[in-house]
């Protein structure tokens, strides 16, 4: 992607404003594709500095947002931007509901384990980030819990996914807990990895496609005008 990138830039800055100076000494109107791509080549150059101090800003927001050590519980406008742009994505959707899915079902049989069913109450919906919009539907089960409605009916109503119901209600028959739970655990782990693995295979072809293309229009734009120049030529002789 490097590499491509590097010969369409080149060949954007250094190889196309050539063609215009060919076509000036020849009178011949340049085609409309080569036009187009002149003028955003244009535009680029005109306004370089500009794109690349916004891109270097980017990359050292993103550097220091993802290498920060510094950790802390509030949700800032950056943060909650990002969780529900990730929540409106089904893709990230689903991975980090599974994935948080999984965390708190695994503390959550730790809890029912050790026999402590008030930390379960006060510390379950702080397991997952606090940007995750799954924290708001563990704060309702353990707000339920607490309450004293049974632990499937307190995940039925917070929406928790009907394989946590399932487990619950084995859990209330007096099955293995750790079984049981460590099952839905499992399942939601696999769903999230199942997005993430989809994820990553089309994110390869996706950006070879778009790749492709561009490429494709920078070879366009640079053969038409051949194309025209040799027939302009042809009609002079």
């Amino acid at each position: 992607i490097l590499v491509s990138g590097t010969v369409v830039l080149w060949t954007m800055i250094f190889l196309m404003p050539k063609f215009t100076e060919i076509f000036r000494d020849f009178d011949v109107a340049l085609p409309s594709a080569t036009v187009a791509l002149l003028n955003l080549t244009a535009w680029f150059a005109a306004h370089g500095p500009e794109i690349a101090a916004v891109l270097l800003l980017l990359t050292l927001g993103t550097v220091l947002l993802f290498f920060s050590t510094r950790r802390v519980n509030e949700q800032t406008a950056f943060a909650r931007f990002v969780a529900q742009a990730r929540w409106l994505l089904p893709v990230t959707r689903n991975i980090d509901f599974g994935l948080g899915m999984s965390r708190a079902i695994r503390s959550m049989a730790l809890q029912i384990r050790s026999g402590a069913p008030m930390t379960l109450v006060e510390t379950l919906p702080f397991v997952v980030s606090p940007t995750n919009h799954l924290r708001l539907r563990l704060a309702k089960f353990a707000g339920a819990v607490s309450r004293g409605d049974a632990l499937h009916k307190a995940a039925l109503n917070a929406k928790l996914g009907d394989v946590l119901v399932g487990a619950l209600r084995m859990v209330e028959r007096g099955e293995d807990p750790q079984r049981a739970l460590d099952h839905a655990a499992d399942y939601h782990e696999a769903i999230a990895f199942r997005w993430w693995h989809a994820l990553t295979a089309l994110s390869g072809p996706l950006v070879t496609l778009a790749l492709g293309v561009v490429v494709g229009l920078v070879a366009l734009a640079l053969f038409l005008p051949l194309v025209t120049l040799i027939n302009a030529v042809s009609e002079t002789l």
